[in-house]
């Protein structure tokens, strides 16, 4: 590791860089450790969630990007607008290894740009542009533009989409098109500081550790993963999805807002239904050979012209599909396909839009605009989706963090 702290100030247009403390380094680790050294040490108490004071930090770890497998994960931390405690959040793919080729270990940033914005960083090429053009852009736009722009077809980006922008409570950002570091509001947090990109690009590999042993442990892995999936274990043929019969035979499956934890249709949403109906194209991790990752062949969906869009997670299939008594695979594949495109985490917004529809249901809650809000309407499940990132009717209300605060954790207020 090189210890390389990148800190960016949107107020100032400062571009910094630190050496990262070794006792940080041995006491913290990287990733969770980092944020939450950085948090505690960096955010006055009661510090706005949306003012320029709060933070937003991307750390990495040690492993990240070097030829150990399994290590693609990266953490977004920050202080939550919609909890107003401490969130960290973890995504996969290739932003946190690209980080690394960049030459950087850790990115910190500070305050608030006059305008939209969006940061470039290509080693150690630092820029903040203007991202006026961008803004109301949707995730996949945006990463197309940029790449565009910055002559960089294979640039990692983490964007916002609209929610972000709109400051939605349940928003978060999107990279890699389909990666999300979900819940607690980080995407709100992108959108107080006008920051609709962090878009990266690096030239190097880290060569910190023993080559030797790195090497083994990577054949070890490797052979281990391989076995496990030619044994038919492993999530590498249906992905997380293939939890869904699982959860649903321990009486776990979230179903109509909780009210039950077994969906008597859930074999239309799992995994397998899914493969036999559409085509599934592997794209895992970095480094990683256990590729429960997948997209899914746009072709087949005429409500979009991407090429490949996301094969949606266990996650979303509970809070999206059962969850909302939604049964259609296709139609939660829309659903994930448009939080992705908005950058709305799909989980607390299945659980707000599955708790509206138990209200309606049970009569709490009257009136025309909540005319056909019930379980099981995939039409109008598709619907408040784009009411909740634009802040319209029913949706405005489903946007506020009062209706998602779920913890009270005194211990971790900062």
């Amino acid at each position: 590791m090189n210890n390389e702290l990148l800190r960016i100030n949107l107020t100032t247009k400062q571009i910094s860089l630190e050496k990262i403390p070794e006792s940080v380094v041995y006491s913290y680790v990287g990733g969770t450790g980092y944020i939450t050294y950085y948090l505690y040490k960096e955010l006055e108490p009661k510090t706005d969630p949306l003012g320029p004071e709060n933070k937003i930090i991307i750390a990495t770890g040690p492993a990240q990007g070097t030829r150990i497998p399994i290590t693609g994960r990266y953490a977004v931390g920050t202080k939550s607008p919609l909890t107003n405690h401490f969130l960290d959040s973890h995504a996969g793919g290739f932003l946190g290894p690209e980080i690394r080729f960049a030459g950087y270990d850790l990115i910190i940033i500070e305050g608030k740009a006059e305008n939209p914005v969006y940061i470039s960083i290509k080693d150690d090429k630092v820029e903040i542009k203007d991202a006026k053009n961008l803004w109301g852009k949707l995730s996949y736009e945006t990463e197309d533009a940029i790449r565009e722009e910055q002559n960089e077809p294979k640039m990692r980006i983490i964007c916002i989409g609209p929610a972000g922008e709109n400051l939605v409570a349940i928003s978060c950002p999107t990279a890699d098109s389909h990666r999300n570091p979900g819940r607690g509001g980080l995407g709100a947090v992108f959108g107080s500081k006008n920051l609709k990109a962090i878009a990266v690009k690096g030239s190097s590999r880290p060569t910190n550790g023993d080559q030797e042993k790195i090497g083994e442990l990577r054949k070890e892995y490797n052979a281990r993963a391989k076995q496990a999936i030619d044994a038919g274990r492993g999530m590498n043929k249906y992905g997380t999805s293939d939890a869904v019969g699982f959860a649903n035979e321990m009486s776990q499956y979230p179903t109509r807002n909780w009210q039950s934890g077994e969906f008597e249709e859930y074999e239309k949403v799992g995994g397998v239904e899914m493969d036999e109906k559409y085509k599934a194209m592997k794209r895992p991790c970095y480094g990683c050979p256990i590729g429960c990752s997948s997209t899914l062949d746009g072709s087949d969906f005429e409500w979009t012209e991407k090429k490949e869009i996301a094969r949606p997670e266990y996650e979303t299939l509970a809070m999206l599909g059962g969850n909302c008594g939604i049964s259609n695979n296709e139609t939660i594949i829309h659903a994930n396909y448009l939080c992705n495109q908005l950058g709305l985490d799909t989980i607390s917004t299945g659980s707000g839009i599955a708790m509206v529809m138990e209200a309606v249901e049970k009569g709490l809650l009257k009136g025309e605009e909540f005319e056909g809000i019930k379980f099981g309407n995939d039409e109008k499940l598709l619907e408040m989706l784009e009411l909740i990132a634009y802040r319209k009717g029913i949706g405005e209300i489903l946007a506020r963090e009062e209706m998602h605060k779920q913890l009270n954790i005194g211990e971790l207020s900062i």
